[in-house]
């Protein structure tokens, strides 16, 4: 074996012994560092979700509050303007009548 050809192979396994395995630890360390990112995130999630979940109950129960507040208003008034209704039919009814009987007069 000559030099040169002693070269190349002493050139080639340096790249597959020593650089290529060094951009692979390489890129497994920025993989590392990315997870190990979201994991610390993943936990700052994680210790907010309860205090989340407070507060949105508690809005969840207002709004319910506030929500049949509203319906047992609505009844009210529904059944208010029910009555007034009623009342101005049986007045027309009566006024109807009255008319009925006077026309009734003036006809005999």
């Amino acid at each position: 074996m000559d030099w040169k050809s002693r070269l190349k192979f002493d050139v080639r396994s340096y790249q597959e012994m020593v650089v290529i395995p060094m951009k692979q630890i390489s890129e497994y360390n920025k993989q590392l560092t990315y997870l190990k990112n979201n994991v610390v995130k993943e936990k700052e999630i994680s210790k907010a979700l309860p205090d989340i979940f407070v507060v949105v109950f508690q809005k969840l129960r207002e709004t319910s509050e506030e929500n049949q507040i509203m319906d047992c208003q609505e009844r009210f008034f529904k059944d208010q303007i029910d009555i007034i209704h009623k009342h101005t039919e049986e007045k027309e009814r009566r006024y109807e009548k009255l008319l009925q009987e006077e026309h009734a007069k003036e006809i005999y």
